[in-house]
């Protein structure tokens, strides 16, 4: 087996192979996926020639050769970006194409416990789902969910996303890191430990070194700087392992 790529969710595990198939495999899967027919354990995505995935609580975002997004599984908080009208059903178990990003080739997308954020060619950010720990950066406290996108006006000329249980980080072209939503223990590296942060927050201690990725987990944020030092954000600075 060469070329795979492997993303897990809470209960379940998403496979993508050099030829751009994606096999999704659950431990309970008929609640939150379609099974195949003569497997139960997995739910097969063959002819999309998909270019990569991301893997939420209990659903799955993936982008196709064509920049086209598709969505399915949990729908709770309008993570999979469907719309209103998709707002009754909680589980979209057959693959669905996000509609709203016909006309907007999306570079990225990357999925955190309930929300998604999307990332588009020219540096823009759209997210949806649940808001109720500022994760969309909106800088709105009542607006708990969105089912359908919302555009982020407060983040411009992105470059890479990425999204813990329930926060998110953001880089600029010109190596500005931002972070919002849950911030317990500091994870959002913004120097206060003020419990959920709604509006976009500037990382303004980072490394001396250019940034090259960045990384959310459950309740943590990782950077690699060009020198490949690998630091990890805290409550009021960030440290080198």
């Amino acid at each position: 087996i060469e070329n795979i790529t492997c993303v897990a969710g809470n209960e379940h595990m998403a496979l993508l192979d050099c030829n751009g198939d994606l096999v999704i495999y659950s431990t309970d899967l008929d609640k939150y996926f379609t099974p195949d027919i003569s497997h139960d354990d997995r739910m097969s995505v063959k002819g999309l020639n998909i270019q990569s995935i991301s893997c939420g609580y209990n659903f799955v975002m993936l982008i196709d050769h064509q920049n086209h997004v598709y969505a399915c599984g949990d729908n709770m908080y309008g993570q999979l970006a469907l719309g209103e009208k998709e707002e009754q059903s909680k589980t979209i178990p057959k693959l669905s194409k996000i509609s709203f990003f016909d006309d907007i080739p999306i570079k990225d997308v990357q999925c955190g416990y309930y929300h998604s954020i999307f990332l588009t060619h020219d540096g823009r950010v759209y997210v949806c789902g649940n808001n109720g720990y500022g994760q969309l950066g909106i800088d709105d406290s009542k607006l708990k969910k969105t089912f359908t996108p919302i555009l982020n006006e407060f983040l411009c000329d992105i470059t890479q996303i990425s999204c813990g249980q329930n926060h998110t980080m953001a880089l600029t072209s010109s190596n500005e890191l931002s972070a919002f939503g849950c911030n317990y223990g500091g994870r959002l590296g913004i120097g206060n430990n003020k419990k959920n942060q709604f509006k976009v927050q500037l990382v303004s201690c980072i490394p001396p070194s250019p940034i090259v990725s960045i990384a959310c987990g459950y309740g943590h944020s990782m950077i690699i700087d060009s020198d490949r030092s690998v630091w990890s954000l805290s409550l009021i600075h960030i440290s080198e392992p």
